[in-house]
């Protein structure tokens, strides 16, 4: 993946409480009074009366649970659920919802079978590694593992139609979204990626300085600041040791990250060091 097109993002699967993850997920066929507004009536019968497609949620939370558990004990067993990845989903989501002008008081008119089915056929297209052989579908079920169990939690079935209240048009347009910034995360071959990986090392360091170094001329901005001054102040401090050798010490501190200091001590020979007197200069 293309490390310049990958955002953190939290996978909702690790840490989710038992009742919160029946709210967000599960369905409550068994319930003969379940009713959603979120949901077309023909689709609640067809969930109550027809176990052919009744029986395909089931594996929908057995497999986001799953996801979970293999987080927790395999992966992430320090429990940070935030990674790095190439898909803002809830982005993609707030700009179908704006862009198709999404009511939140009417129901999706959405089948939740249909959902499912999308949601299925869009992993089978995010190919890292292609290929049938044994080799390279182990390969690619580990490329994309991070990728699917983001897609099973921020694509299920009544998320989408409960919590996003998504169209049709609106969804197959963040499908399609999906599918395009997978596609263009992809590392291009012959991608010097030493270049890329050194940008990210120093992009601590300037990322710092670029809120001074464009200033110029502006009285209010202090460009005397961040990664350049220390630089610079402990450099001086360095070549004060070096030319004055015992006679004179210069500390570098930088415990005030704003206002960086000089401490000069002044050696005195005739005095014991615990006794020495300092001097703080700016």
């Amino acid at each position: 993946m293309d490390s310049v097109w990958i955002e953190t993002r939290k996978l909702d699967s690790l840490k989710t409480k038992k009742s919160t993850f029946d709210a967000l997920y599960a369905y409550e066929i068994d319930d003969p009074y379940w009713n959603p507004s979120y949901m077309l009536p023909e689709a609640v019968e067809d969930l109550k009366s027809i176990w052919e497609i009744c029986s395909v949620f089931d594996p929908e939370v057995q497999k986001l649970e799953a996801d979970g558990h293999q987080l927790g004990t395999e992966i992430v067993v320090a429990g940070d659920n935030s990674w790095p990845l190439p898909v803002s989903i809830q982005r993609l989501v707030l700009n179908a919802q704006k862009t198709f002008k999404i009511d939140f008081r009417r129901p999706s008119d959405m089948h939740p079978m249909e959902i499912v089915e999308v949601v299925d056929k869009l992993q089978e297209r995010l190919k890292v590694v292609p290929g049938d052989d044994y080799l390279s579908m182990a390969a690619q079920k580990n490329a994309t593992l991070f990728l699917n169990i983001l897609l099973h939690s921020g694509l299920a079935s009544k998320k989408v139609l409960k919590e996003y209240r998504l169209s049709q048009e609106a969804f197959e347009w963040v499908v399609g979204k999906i599918g395009s910034h997978f596609l263009q995360c992809l590392v291009a071959p012959g991608e010097m990626i030493g270049r890329v990986v050194a940008q990210s090392i120093g992009q601590s360091a300037i990322q710092i300085t670029l809120n001074t170094v464009h200033y110029a001329g502006v009285s209010a901005k202090n460009i005397t600041l961040g990664v350049p001054r220390k630089f610079s102040m402990a450099d001086i401090a360095e070549k004060i040791n070096l030319k004055f050798d015992d006679d004179l010490t210069c500390i570098f501190n930088d415990d005030n990250a704003e206002k960086l200091i000089l401490r000069i001590r002044i050696m005195n020979d005739e005095a014991p060091k615990s006794e020495l007197d300092e001097s703080a200069k700016d």
